[in-house]
């Protein structure tokens, strides 16, 4: 009877023992499951569309730059597209070491704005989200070869779109910085019935982001005074509507080309730089923290 109740126990234990084995393989089962499941999630994310964007800008009819040169008198203009904004650090990069608590530690900042190799991020804030505002940026250099002092208070530069009224170029930084939060406005209108295409920064950075680089924003004024082999450089900056595009320039009006022995003008020619619309794509590199131009790499 003893040895009756042992066997009895024994199965018992047995049972027992191959229900735990039985729930911990379940377990088992369901925690390599999850990995899996994971892991596959992952490989989706991994292998997602890559991050890109299609925009309409002006272009200059030569490619980005282009310089003329009249009876000594050079003027060059490079327009400044999303791909081309790594090359002006100055004016669209930040570290937010540079800013107050508020921003160092905000997490859309930390999170969407992700430092490059370089250690900097980076912000286009001049364009709304689906590009039907936006500004044309130029870099401009303009240089007297000749050997007197250029007066150029009459001078006047427009951009000239067919059809349009000339649009006359931003003046000032306060005026740059207006429209660039305008711009954040609509693209944050815009944003709320699209998919997110691109990064937004937080309500109110784009004016302490300009206001911070004020110094790098030098607005190009051509009425000015240069001397004899001097080289004049800033910006222009105007303000388009994208689905007005068509055939346009860039005019530089009255420019001073040759004067007396007192400076005094007695030549003024006139500086068209042609341009066309152009269809613009860039791709998120996650590898750099940039925008490319172009179609992104197959995956």
């Amino acid at each position: 009877m003893a040895q009756k109740l042992k066997i009895e126990i024994k199965n018992k234990h047995m049972q027992k023992s191959v229900r735990n084995c039985s729930i911990q393989s379940a377990k088992l089962l369901l925690f390599l499951t999850c990995i899996v499941m994971v892991a596959f999630f992952e490989s989706c994310a991994s292998s997602a569309r890559i991050p890109t964007f299609t925009f309409t800008q002006y272009s200059l009819e030569s490619g980005l730059s282009q310089t003329q040169t009249k009876l000594d008198v050079e003027i060059t203009v490079k327009i400044i597209s999303i791909p081309e904004i790594y090359d002006y650090p100055n004016l669209f990069s930040f570290n937010l070491d540079d800013f107050s608590p508020r921003w160092k530690y905000n997490l859309n900042l930390l999170i969407n704005y992700p430092e490059d190799p370089m250690g900097k991020r980076w912000i286009y804030p001049f364009m709304s989200y689906d590009d039907s505002l936006q500004l044309l940026l130029c870099w401009v250099r303009i240089k007297n070869n000749t050997k007197h002092i250029l007066r150029m208070k009459d001078a006047r530069i427009y951009l000239i779109i067919e059809g349009k009224e000339p649009i006359p170029p931003l003046s000032t930084v306060d005026e740059l910085i207006r429209v660039a939060v305008y711009f954040e406005t609509v693209a944050r209108e815009q944003w709320k019935h699209r998919i997110l295409g691109i990064r937004l920064p937080p309500a109110g950075f784009v004016r302490e982001f300009i206001n911070s680089k004020r110094n790098f924003y030098r607005m190009f004024d051509i009425g000015i005074e240069m001397l004899p082999g001097f080289t004049y450089e800033g910006i222009l900056a105007f303000l388009v509507v994208a689905n007005a595009y068509s055939l346009a320039r860039i005019s530089f009006f009255d420019v001073t080309t040759r004067t007396d022995a007192a400076g005094n003008p007695l030549e003024k020619t006139q500086f068209d730089f042609l341009l066309r619309p152009q269809r613009i794509q860039i791709w998120y590199d996650d590898n750099e923290n940039r925008w490319k131009a172009g179609a992104p790499p197959i995956q």
